[in-house]
């Protein structure tokens, strides 16, 4: 697939989880989707074990949005660069399957997910955030 196609797709996940629109995020997906969270996670997630980490996020957070600020994009890759930010007012899921009670305070942080495509469709994804900045605003760790 084209570059083209595969930066629509990539920039088609982050348009239809800020509207919520998780059934759209699964039709994005390849047969066999995995997906890999950084720090935190104790191996590949599959597409149903994703939606659910997804889903939860924005239950934790229903104001939470993405804001892609930098891509990059390959004949197989689309590398996206953002900032995501968001209100914890509930029970929020880690990758590890801990959950951390709400704290009613804001974050913003800065990650990036890269996106493994193969005919437009999403094969794999890893992602990466400063984990530690967010627990640090949540007024859950010490802060710089």
């Amino acid at each position: 697939m084209s570059k083209k196609v595969n930066l629509e797709s990539s920039r088609a996940f982050f348009e239809h989880y800020n509207a919520g629109n998780f059934e759209a995020i699964d039709a994005l997906h390849a047969p066999g989707y995995a997906t890999m969270y950084a720090p935190g996670a104790t191996g590949p997630l599959n597409e149903e074990q994703n939606r659910m980490m997804l889903q939860g996020w924005q239950m934790a957070c229903p104001d939470l949005r993405f804001e892609v600020t930098l891509e990059v994009a390959g004949e197989e890759h689309v590398v996206s660069h953002w900032v995501c930010s968001g209100t914890h007012t509930g029970p929020m899921p880690t990758a590890s399957g801990a959950v951390i009670e709400p704290t009613g305070k804001s974050f913003q942080v800065v990650g990036s997910t890269t996106m493994e495509m193969q005919d437009g469709k999403h094969t794999k994804a890893w992602t990466f955030f400063d984990q530690a900045s967010m627990l640090a605003q949540l007024g859950l760790m010490p802060g710089p």
